[in-house]
């Protein structure tokens, strides 16, 4: 017999990660290269995720958050032309429209096409198909 629980009157709700698949996929690879590309893809979405509703970051939020984003990608150890269009979207998080930035997310979709699997390149379709309504 299965007994459920009530959550108490002052529980927060349950956070709710939005790229399990990415994640799950960055969990998965191995370190060098294809990891690390994965760990830009989940900051790129994280980022962009904050231009939807209910966040809506502000323009200097977006630029601050970008600039940290930025210095922490130059860090790791990326093919360059991944690099550089990770670094292209994640700059473009701070300034770009909501269409721009679903342009970049899939350029970078198309490169990284053969380390991604099919739910985690679903979770960036997913989220360029919202950046563009």
């Amino acid at each position: 017999m299965a007994v459920t629980l009530a959550s108490p009157p002052y529980a927060l709700a349950p956070a709710e990660f939005q790229f399990p698949a990415l994640a799950a996929l960055a969990a998965r690879v191995p370190v060098g290269g294809e990891r690390e590309a994965v760990l830009g893809c989940i900051t790129l979405a994280r980022l962009a995720n904050a231009l939807l509703p209910p966040i809506e970051l502000s323009g200097e939020l977006r630029r601050e958050r970008a600039e940290g984003a930025r210095v922490w990608l130059l860090s790791l150890p990326l093919e360059p032309t991944v690099r550089a269009l990770l670094l292209r979207a994640i700059n473009s998080t701070a300034t770009a429209t909501r269409a721009e930035l679903a342009a970049e997310i899939g350029l970078i979709s198309e490169r990284l096409e053969g380390a991604l699997d099919p739910r985690s390149s679903g979770e960036l379709q997913r989220l360029t198909g919202e950046l563009r309504r």
